[in-house]
């Protein structure tokens, strides 16, 4: 509507150039998404070792990937994908943003992990360590300081899970 009306070899030039950049941009979506899932799929080896319903602690040293830029940060939510499909509990949950209409049970006690935790593995202690059954680690060091007492459970690409074999048990009373 805003171009003047063409007629002719005009306005088959003009649909020819809309129809390639509708063609480039497509291909260009489809060939990040299609990088994304197989660097994604990597999770899904460290979520298959996971038992169901523990309370896991995400730790995101690498914020980007060969096809995900750091500014987006998706990989800090994959645990968000065991919480889904498992159950169980996270370090940083969905449940304590203001628009989640999905809450905690008024008692249940969770450990007040830092923000920065997540995105600075080094800063993790023994002490946040021992509240949770996993540590999840992409990207780093292989392995995290042995002072934290966790036991590695697999690797899959850059996803490390480690489990701790002593940890606090949960404060969330029976039903």
């Amino acid at each position: 509507p805003l171009l003047p009306a063409l007629e002719g070899w005009r306005a088959l030039a003009m649909r020819l150039a809309a129809v390639l950049v509708a063609v480039v941009g497509l291909v260009a979506v489809g060939r990040h998404l299609s990088c994304f899932d197989a660097e994604a799929r990597d999770f899904e080896g460290v979520l298959a070792a996971m038992q169901p319903g523990r309370r896991g602690l995400p730790l995101i040293d690498a914020k980007q990937g060969a096809c995900a830029s750091a500014r987006t940060f998706p990989y800090l939510h994959f645990a968000g994908y065991y919480q889904a499909a498992k159950g169980g509990d996270l370090s940083h949950s969905l449940a304590n943003v203001w628009n989640i209409p999905i809450r905690y049970r008024s008692d249940y006690q969770r450990y007040p992990l830092r923000d920065e935790v997540e995105w600075a593995p080094w800063l993790v202690t023994p002490e946040d360590v021992r509240h949770f059954d996993y540590v999840l680690l992409r990207g780093g060091p292989p392995r995290l300081p042995a002072r934290l007492g966790l036991q590695p459970v697999t690797r899959s690409g850059a996803w490390t899970l480690y489990e701790n074999p002593s940890p606090l048990p949960s404060e969330l009373p029976s039903p």
